[in-house]
């Protein structure tokens, strides 16, 4: 039922862009930006600091969050003029990291490399469980690309589809740096 539920809201969030002959091919399509497709619970507080912070050069925010409300995984990444922290783990436990000079120039330059734009992919819809994951990056107040799964992470994208965001994996992959 709940697999019903997140793929109808899934539904009318993209109707505009999306015919309704949508399937589970566990492909990533394009789509337009938007507000995620899911109430952000467990990581609320983050999501909330990344919505309202319009001053940073850039900020990545990644979340995994299982349906039934269980902890998922998350990765928050802030890049000021100041400072620059990274945030990983669970809502239960999360560890941040303060980069070094040399450490942000590598990070900067994979963020002006990334891929852009809005992409989604649904998988495996008849799971017993069901993991919605979301992946933000936001240039200062604009919103530069945005990932939106059900049942596949953006880290767990193989083969074509995850050459096809490369470089935005590679960013995520050395931001979990735990």
């Amino acid at each position: 039922m709940n697999a019903i539920l997140l793929f109808l809201n899934f539904l009318t969030v993209y109707h505009a862009r999306f015919p309704l002959n949508v399937q589970d091919t566990c492909k990533v399509f394009e789509t337009p930006i938007s507000s995620p497709f899911r109430e952000i619970d467990n990581y609320k507080d983050y999501y909330v600091r990344f919505s309202g912070n319009d001053s940073s050069d850039y900020q990545v925010l990644c979340i995994s969050m299982p349906y039934d409300d269980s902890y998922g995984h998350l990765v928050y990444f802030r890049m000021d003029d100041s400072i620059t922290t990274s945030e990983v783990g669970t809502a239960a436990s999360m560890k941040k990291s303060i980069f070094l000079a040399n450490e942000i120039e590598k990070v900067r330059k994979q963020l002006e490399v990334i891929e852009t734009g809005g992409y989604g992919c649904i998988c495996n819809m008849n799971a017993y469980t069901m993991v919605y994951s979301i992946c933000i990056i936001k240039k200062q107040k604009n919103i530069v690309f945005q990932y939106q799964g059900i049942n596949k992470n953006i880290l767990a994208l193989k083969g074509n589809e995850g050459e096809r965001l490369k470089n935005v994996i590679t960013l995520i992959r050395s931001l979990r740096r735990e």
